[in-house]
């Protein structure tokens, strides 16, 4: 289809048999007519692997593909991204879902400028109960919005944009998953999920920035068994890292290099005063229960 180039959805999951249905039934109801639904599975052990045969039977867009052995989440990502085909990806984390236009809105909003190689949404979140908005972009627009590569780079370090792969649509060229680090704290936070994701979107910024629409059409879902719930404790130190890791990812002109090492070094200083400021507030009130 010349005017609606092939998305890749990518949907990589572990033992979600009650969950990723949900999600892989809203990319099979996307208003986009050129898709590809990959979902790997990283040898669950519950069932899923089974529901997603059944699934994939049902309809010739949705391709299933299992890991050899649990090879943990990021790598899983890789092994979807693998398998795909298309011209953009989409990533779809098998607890969340998106709106039916999602991949239509994300699109259209990515032609606004070959270059770019980003493209954000407005995010909502369930937390089982109610459904609030989680990101919110382009407040008061109407319409998408291009933010170049400075701005960009600033507002991810500040977590003015989202750090999550699930609220982005990339274009293919522009899509780098790191998975191995000489360091071992950085390592080890990587193969919990920690880091990689921050570092995807941060790389697809550099060249161009990134462009945002304000729909709310991703919806992430909070609960127990969701990597950041899971590896909540370690989400602020191991974000501060990653931060600091990023510094030398830069490929800027020399001004632009100068001044966002700038701020990115300030930023870290502050993100450890509020993580210090946390865990003392966390102590004391420990202490007072006792």
């Amino acid at each position: 289809m010349e005017n609606h180039p092939l998305v890749s959805v990518l949907i990589p999951v572990y033992n979600r048999v009650k969950l990723v249905e949900e999600a892989i039934r809203s990319a099979l109801n996307q208003t986009y007519p050129n898709i590809e639904i990959i979902v790997s599975d990283n040898c669950s052990t519950d069932g899923t692997w089974e529901r997603l045969q059944e699934l994939a039977r049902e309809d010739n867009r949705l391709i299933v593909v299992r890991t050899t052995h649990n090879v943990g989440p990021v790598p899983n990502w890789q092994h979807c991204l693998n398998f795909a085909k298309g011209e953009y990806i989409k990533f779809l984390f098998s607890d969340d879902w998106m709106r039916s236009d999602c991949l239509e809105l994300m699109v259209s909003a990515m032609k606004i400028n070959p270059g770019i190689k980003i493209v954000f949404s407005s995010v909502l979140e369930f937390n089982g109960k109610t459904t609030f908005p989680c990101v919110e972009l382009a407040k008061g627009s109407q319409a998408p919005l291009v933010i170049r590569r400075t701005k960009s780079l600033l507002e991810i370090i500040q977590f003015k944009l989202p750090i999550s792969p699930g609220a982005a649509l990339f274009r293919r060229g522009g899509l780098s998953i790191i998975s191995g680090f000489e360091d071992e704290y950085l390592g080890n936070l990587a193969k919990r999920g920690i880091g990689p994701d921050y570092l995807m979107i941060y790389q697809a910024i550099q060249t161009e920035g990134c462009i945002i629409i304000p729909d709310f059409v991703n919806t992430f879902r909070r609960h127990d068994g969701s990597l950041s719930e899971v590896h909540s404790s370690d989400l602020w130190f191991g974000y501060v890292r990653f931060i600091k890791y990023s510094i030398g990812l830069i490929k800027y002109p020399f001004l632009d290099a100068v001044f966002i090492r700038l701020v990115l070094t300030l930023r870290i200083l502050l993100l450890w005063v509020a993580v210090v400021v946390r865990g003392v507030k966390s102590k004391i009130k420990n202490f007072l229960k006792l």
